[in-house]
């Protein structure tokens, strides 16, 4: 992670020489390099040093590690381990990793596979840790991560408030929980929530080009695109005494392009509506309208529905202007 984040801010900010050969190099030190494990017949190919949770998913919020390959031999795997270590120990719920501990239990917690091939390296105690178990909802694991994290909810409902957040970690073994409440750890859930539903935090990361071209470095590839459009009307929404043009617009990064712009103007959902429009061209209204607007990315990705709400009042010129031809209308098809 911190690699990464050197590389980055390299290239973002130019202030220092780290190359992309450096790069590579670095990556290759001894240091980083891990061992590989196995747990019930599943293989990590990058097994951390006692099994922890937390070390796998934390830089994965931020770098989409799970498009990479170490997300498929290593994360992954490791993930269902704890799930498979759950099961066979017969419990409600997984998520061992490092956490303020109830009273009398170590900080430290971990389970297999360990690379340190130590059962007493980082114990497990019985416990685990809500934020390090909610940033699995990233994982090909993402259904047994919602079961769990459902079952902490329901069968501990004390490990939970509605203005706080979960307790540190909560143990599975016993009715013991930690007595405190981490800002922490809960952020690290919010943002395995975040980036399972919408790819919020890679989306701030990746609208970078500098996270872009140094996740295609380590990767070989470039990230999927996770970026929704922007997209935005002018006129801004308001009261015109005259009839406005709407020109809607999109803009997509990084260096993606937009599909389409879509509208409606019957107050309907303009992702899903069966009345919304392709925007073609100025939109002329007449009337007071309110207009939804949308776009999608090659991608797929699509943007959040803005919404502009205009009101049109002519002058009393013109709206005598607009009465009168109407009635000469009106007249000229009596007459034929």
């Amino acid at each position: 992670m911190i690699n990464f984040i050197a590389r980055a801010s390299a290239l973002q900010f130019g202030t220092w020489n780290f190359s992309s050969n450096e790069f590579a190099l670095s990556l290759q030190h001894p240091s980083l390099r891990k061992e590989t494990r196995s747990y019930d017949g599943i293989t990590v190919q990058a097994c951390n040093w006692d099994g922890t949770l937390f070390t796998y998913l934390l830089p994965a919020m931020f770098f989409n590690e799970m498009a990479m390959a170490y997300g498929a031999n290593s994360i992954d795997p490791a993930v269902a381990c704890q799930v498979r270590y759950m099961r066979n120990l017969g419990r409600r719920a997984f998520g061992i990793s490092d956490g303020p501990p109830p009273a009398g239990l170590s900080y430290t917690m971990g389970c297999p596979p360990r690379a340190s091939d130590n059962p007493d390296n980082d114990a497990d105690t019985g416990c685990v840790n809500p934020g390090a178990l909610a940033m699995a909802l990233v994982t090909a694991a993402r259904r047994e991560t919602a079961a769990a994290v459902d079952a902490l909810l329901t069968n501990v409902p004390p490990a939970f408030v509605a203005d706080l957040g979960f307790r540190g970690t909560i143990s599975v073994t016993s009715a013991a929980m930690a007595t405190v409440w981490s800002e922490l750890d809960n952020g690290h859930a919010m943002l395995g929530y975040a980036n399972a539903c919408n790819e919020t935090g890679w989306n701030g990361m990746y609208a970078t080009p500098a996270i872009v071209q140094t996740h295609t470095e380590i990767a070989g590839t470039a990230p999927v695109d996770f970026t929704p459009p922007v997209v935005w009307a002018t006129p801004a929404a308001g009261a015109y005494d005259h009839p406005v043009d709407v020109a809607l617009a999109a803009q997509d990064t990084p260096g993606g392009s937009v599909a389409a712009i879509w509208y409606t103007l019957d107050n309907t959902d303009p992702l899903t509506s069966a009345t919304r429009l392709v925007y073609t061209g100025t939109i002329p209204l007449f009337a007071d309208v309110v207009v939804r607007i949308s776009a999608a990315d090659v991608a797929g990705n699509e943007a959040r529905p803005q919404i502009y709400a205009y009101q049109v009042v002519p002058e009393p010129a013109l709206l005598l202007a607009a009465v009168l031809l109407t009635a000469a209308c009106v007249r000229a098809r009596w007459v034929v």
